[in-house]
């Protein structure tokens, strides 16, 4: 049993968790759904002591919770769902499943911002209704135009993958110091890159239901939401959108391509033609062999000064005689092969070809790549891509098949490409200093990775498909009597369970982006929100509040806003005079006094205004934005203490002055029991009365 365990760890708890450690008492931390609470969503905090300069809300967080580990205070990530009275206690139940007992408790579980209640609010919610800014740190990849890119390269007008499965134009970019907890993502098949988020960022994610006993595979799919990525639990389910658009392509120009000219029999003049030089047929048509040429190329092909090489292994004839063919029928060009050892070697001099091949797939291994327009052909012949490529990198494993590149460019393609052939395949990562620290030795020559190596494996439920495609009877489907299924394909969606779910400190800029129309982007594993402020570039929006919070977002919105329109419902603001002082004198931001927002106007698609009741008069009037910011307080996370502790009509704890409840053992700080300042300052300063209490009821225990 614990001497005392501390629910929350915002400013409140972890100011107790500093007393109550430094009183030996050994406190207990549960995170809760907002790891940090409410400062973690704040940038600039300029009232706290100490802070001469103002301090990042996070990096306040930061501190405070290193100065409690300091003194022995521990952390657990998990939330309590019931607390029950015992004999010499409380039991407290985890969202995990399990069971901890405590001698006392802090509840410090703060607030959660408050929303409307209207009913367009959550039909436009994430399309112009929003309660705060998200984002990702530096590096972040990102699926743009098909392939990953960081966060903090992207560009205004480049295209991103989004969440049903479109590319969409990024509109606006923006980034801003951070200092704090991030949320680690890494789902169970795509592994390749965790997923890092700040914890209020929201990412689309379900859950499921399975039957018991023999009904165990009839399962049951709760609705899609966003959620936070501080409340993802390990039972949430990751989506990942499928790309559904289909654009064949029947031929290319290789003329259109290059920039060169054609002559009169159709064939491609070269700009330096020497006797020996070859023309080449300017129309290539893209079907089923040119595909599986792509795939052998983008595995076994290499572009060197004269042309374009393959290599094939000792038992891979069949596949020199596939080459050679189209070769010869696509390009009426005949390579030459010359076979060194046990290598098969394809050359092909032709230059426009040498040409052609880099500009499209790339040069090198790992930069090769797939013009974007590869993602939308038919999946009949995206199949014979990947069947090209596996007969040149692919192999079989115990379980399944097996496909290898350097290339992170590919593996985003491949996963596209699979997931249109109904294939959810797992990708793994090793990097190139845990490759260089085992000794590889070639033909009695040493080799280094200079790149990451990347592994797509395939097998499970997907095993026939792979099977059947590769033209491979795979030997464990002999032996594979049930398909156990831990990913499934829904519509337009892969459903990736959880792996694992962390907890990692950062300290650095951190970026995101406004995408257009679907307000969505694609990381590695994830789909996620795109940034509601930088959305709004040259927009109007309007901010409903009256405190600080709702002053702080509309100076943070003039870095993008053309027009800010604060509403609020009182004919004064309850913010600091500062704050007030700011907001009045900024030439971009106007006060709407005594009006409140009993509707949210759209298109179905975004928000294009909202309709204003005014509190004096009564009428009613429509005003339009394009964007609603919502700052209008919080509701005090005091759910599972429903039936056990006494509340006030809002859901606050009440505590008497000294943080006591009317439950002995159990006391109250920071915002889940005060309605009135709501202050940083003071929810210290009652998570410090709160360890001191405990301290002192614990001391009468004994």
């Amino acid at each position: 049993m614990e001497n005392l365990i501390i629910l929350g760890t915002g400013i409140a708890g972890l100011t107790a968790a500093i007393y109550a450690a430094r009183a030996n008492l050994s406190p207990l931390l549960l995170s809760g759904r907002e790891d940090g609470g409410q400062l973690t969503l704040t940038t600039a905090v300029e009232n706290f002591p100490g802070f001469p300069n103002g301090v990042q809300g996070p990096e306040l967080i930061a501190v405070c919770k290193q100065q409690a580990e300091k003194f022995g205070a521990r952390f657990k990530v998990d939330a309590v769902t019931t607390v029950k009275k015992i004999s010499k206690g409380f039991e407290l139940q985890l969202e995990s499943g399990e069971k901890i007992q405590a001698k006392t408790i802090i509840i410090a579980t703060g607030a959660s911002a408050r929303w409307l209640g209207l009913e367009s609010e959550q039909k436009y919610k994430g399309r112009g209704v929003t309660t705060c800014a998200t984002c990702l740190p530096t590096g972040s990849t990102i699926v743009a135009n098909n392939a990953p890119k960081a966060i903090d390269k992207i560009e205004e007008g480049e295209q991103v993958l989004t969440y049903d499965g479109t590319f969409q134009k990024v509109v606006g970019k923006g980034s801003r110091p951070f200092k704090g907890k991030l949320v680690k993502i890494i789902p169970r098949y795509f592994r390749e890159e965790p997923t890092l988020l700040t914890p209020e960022h929201p990412v689309y994610a379900a859950k499921m239901k399975r039957g018991v006993g023999a009904n165990y595979r009839d399962m049951k799919w709760e609705e899609p939401q966003w959620v936070p990525a501080g409340e993802l639990r390990k039972d949430h389910i990751l989506l990942y959108p499928i790309v559904s658009k289909t654009i064949d392509v029947v031929n290319i120009k290789i003329a259109d391509i290059l920039k060169l000219d054609v002559d009169e029999k159709g064939y491609i003049k070269n700009n330096y033609e020497t006797y020996t030089a070859r023309r080449i047929p300017n129309i290539v048509p893209i079907n089923r062999d040119f595909m599986r040429l792509i795939g052998y190329f983008l595995a076994e092909g290499s572009i060197t000064p004269r042309g374009i090489n393959f290599y094939f292994g000792p038992k891979d004839k069949e596949y020199v005689d596939d080459t050679i063919r189209i070769f010869k029928t696509f390009f009426d060009y005949d390579v030459a092969v010359k076979q060194e050892g046990s290598v098969w070697r394809i050359e092909c001099y032709a230059g426009i070809l040498r040409d052609l091949f880099q500009k499209l797939f790339g040069k090198y291994s790992y930069g090769k790549s797939l013009p974007h327009w590869f993602v939308y052909l038919p999946v009949d012949k995206q199949a014979e891509l990947v069947k090209g490529y596996y007969r040149g990198d692919g192999g079989i494993k115990p379980e399944g098949f097996s496909l290898v590149t350097n290339s992170p460019k590919l593996v985003a393609q491949f996963k596209t490409i699979l997931l249109r052939l109904g294939i959810i395949v797992g990708i793994s990562r090793r990097s190139k200093d845990v490759l260089n620290k085992t000794k590889n030795v070639f033909n009695g020559r040493e080799i280094k990775f200079k790149h990451d190596r990347y592994e797509l494996e395939i097998g499970g439920s997907y095993l026939r498909l792979a099977s059947d495609m590769f033209g491979v009877e795979h030997p464990h489907l002999k032996n594979k009597k049930r398909n156990n299924e831990f990913a499934w394909i829904k519509g337009n969606y892969a459903y990736l369970p959880i792996r694992r779910l962390e907890t990692v400190d950062y300290d650095g800029e951190v970026h995101n982006i406004a995408v257009e129309n679907n307000n969505t982007y694609v990381t590695a594993g994830a789909i996620v929100h795109n940034c509601d402020g930088a959305f709004f570039k040259n927009k109007e929006v309007i901010v409903i509040g009256g405190g600080d919070s709702a002053m702080e977002e509309s100076l943070f919105l003039t870095k993008f806003a053309s027009k800010i329109t604060i509403i609020h419902r009182r004919d004064s603001f309850r913010a600091s005079k500062i704050m007030q002082e700011r907001v009045f004198k900024h030439e971009k931001i106007k006060v709407l006094w005594n009006k409140e927002i009993i509707d949210v106007l759209g298109n179905g698609k975004i928000v294009t205004g909202v309709k204003l009741k005014d509190i004096v008069t009564g009428k009613t009037t429509d005003f339009s934005c394009h964007g609603v910011f919502l700052a209008i307080g919080h509701v005090p996370n005091t759910s599972f203490l429903h039936g056990m502790l006494e509340m006030d009509e809002l859901g606050y704890l009440k505590a008497d002055a000294w943080t006591h409840t009317k439950v002995p053992g159990i006391f109250a700080a920071g915002d889940v029991q005060d309605r009135r300042f709501r202050q940083a300052i003071t929810a210290a300063g009652s998570g410090c009365m709160a360890a001191m209490e405990a301290e002192k009821y614990l001391a009468g225990m004994e």
